[in-house]
């Protein structure tokens, strides 16, 4: 590659990150403008770098993946003309090709090595500047006291009221360090920046959810890594200690009542609540997008008071993708999100446990996969695609950043037996051949 096409490719890249390590500090500002450039933003940078590698063949894996993004898209197209407002179910479903788009094309741009190191990069870097923006919201509305959790919280509702969302920015900036390790070599100051970023998360942001979502995910790397060790009392423990947890939290939560639940989880167990009822009212195909400002606040039992403001403005208010889901799009509507669920999580432990010839932070990508799973049991945006803002983008990102790196081992293996195994030739190694034979296997399962 040339050096000027080397330098356009480092530059296009790095522009998608570093408007995510932006997006905040610009939405506080300008909060309708800032989502409106980004989406288009994101869709054309894409391109850009999809043209610079438009010469190569379409793998396996885009192929995989495209399958995947066109179930979904059509069959939500089919529920949508079933939705309650058909002009509002279309106007999301167009939002949910948009964030196709751009992972189809974010897939193939980072099959470009030299694009791949500066995305990753640009991300970490986004992480940290994102940390520092919070930093800031916090000196500004509660001074220099002690972040203790009264204190945080108290800041959280005036920097809401300010228009700065800081459960969205912390998870913004967590998801942008673990894809940010997927793509960039480990190293010092990426463990530096990562006990920066997760402390900021935790202690000044009034929310307990972006880290606890973390910590239980990276616990369930753990757990996974500990079955699979060879080692018998990790694996024995390991899996003495993930049987307890279900069997705990199976007895436990039938014993908690109705209005517990509602403090624990902040209210979210109200809206839980409304979205098993309208599920139940329309199980097939759901109500359509944004169905739930209809009535949320109407069918919130209100055993948390929740402010009306909050609950009519916050995107995909029932504050979990699968019962969102659901009551939005039915049972129907709800396979396809399970098979790309499937899809992206599939895809993360084949590079966690796995050899690869071009790639050794595996780990990292299944420990995003469960930050994603685990995230959308708990908030929203995500793969749902429901707000189509900047937690949308990064889950398709992480998506295409994953499906790209199986793009690449495809592409070295291809090198690798054009070298070895000249046209019309006879192998020059077998044991070698039947190494690349055993991996394009890998890479087609």
């Amino acid at each position: 590659m040339e050096q000027p096409v080397i330098l356009l490719a480092w530059a296009l890249a790095a522009a998608i990150p570093v408007f995510i390590g932006f997006y905040w500090p610009l939405y506080w500002i300008f909060p309708y403008k800032t989502s409106l450039l980004f989406r288009p933003t994101v869709i054309a940078v894409a391109l850009a770098l999809a043209l610079l590698r438009s010469g190569l063949s379409i793998s396996r894996a885009e192929v995989k993946l495209a399958q995947n993004l066109t179930l979904l898209s059509l069959i939500w197209l089919g529920t949508a003309f079933f939705a309650s407002n058909v002009p509002r179910a279309l106007e999301g479903w167009l939002k949910l090709i948009a964030l196709c788009l751009a992972a189809l094309l974010l897939c193939r741009a980072l099959r470009n090595p030299t694009a791949a190191k500066a995305f990753g990069w640009s991300l970490m870097a986004s992480s940290l500047a994102i940390s520092i923006f919070m930093l800031y919201t916090y000196v500004r509305f509660a001074g220099w006291t002690l972040p203790t959790y009264e204190a945080s919280r108290q800041m959280k509702t005036v920097a809401f009221n300010n228009n700065i969302q800081l459960n969205g920015i912390a998870f913004t900036a967590l998801m942008c360090y673990v894809t940010g390790m997927c793509a960039w070599r480990k190293s010092r100051w990426s463990w530096v920046i990562g006990a920066i970023v997760l402390t900021v998360c935790s202690f000044f942001t009034g929310s307990r959810t972006p880290w606890a979502v973390f910590a239980v995910s990276a616990l369930a790397l753990g757990l996974v890594n500990g079955i699979r060790s060879r080692n018998l009392l990790c694996r024995y423990s390991a899996l003495t200690v993930t049987a307890g947890a279900l069997i705990a939290i199976a007895l436990y939560l039938p014993t908690v009542p109705f209005k517990k639940m509602s403090e624990l989880t902040e209210g979210r167990w109200d809206l839980w609540y409304v979205a098993v009822h309208k599920f139940v009212e329309r199980p097939l195909v759901g109500n359509g997008f944004e169905s739930v400002n209809d009535d949320l606040y109407a069918r919130l039992p209100g055993y948390y008071r929740m402010p009306r403001k909050r609950e009519e403005t916050f995107p995909g208010g029932y504050h979990n993708e699968y019962l969102g889901t659901l009551a939005e799009e039915g049972l129907i509507g709800f396979i396809p999100l399970v098979t790309l669920y499937w899809f992206l999580i599939r895809c993360c432990w084949q590079l966690a446990f796995r050899r690869w010839a071009t790639w050794r932070n595996g780990q990292w990508a299944l420990l995003g996969g469960f930050f994603l799973l685990f995230r959308a049991g708990d908030e929203l945006p995500g793969l749902f695609g429901y707000a189509n803002g900047l937690g949308d983008f990064q889950a398709y990102i992480f998506l295409a950043l994953v499906v790209s790196r199986f793009s690449i081992e495809e592409d070295c293996a291809k090198h690798m037996v054009g070298q070895i195994q000249p046209e019309g030739g006879l192998p020059s190694s077998n044991v070698l051949n039947l190494r690349l034979r055993r991996a394009a296997r890998q890479l087609s399962s």
